[in-house]
């Protein structure tokens, strides 16, 4: 199992590395689940071979349920 500890700091940074090797990628999605309290802030592309944007989107979770999910695409 794998754990995340929340304290005292304000932000928790979740870095993702992405990379296509072979064939053309359409409608590539990245989707993690984060537990109840933690909120979805922003994204930031640090490097990519071509113009790229990403909106990710968590409007859809539950203030009852005890993981959300953010999705980015």
């Amino acid at each position: 199992a794998q754990f995340i500890v929340v304290g005292s700091y304000s932000t928790l940074t979740l870095e993702v590395t992405l990379e296509n090797t072979d064939e053309n990628s359409y409608f590539t999605k990245v989707i993690y689940q984060v537990p109840t309290g933690l909120t979805f802030r922003k994204t930031t592309i640090i490097s990519a071979s071509r113009r790229s944007r990403i909106e990710c989107d968590d409007s859809k979770n539950s203030k009852y349920s005890a993981v959300g999910i953010v999705s980015c695409r």
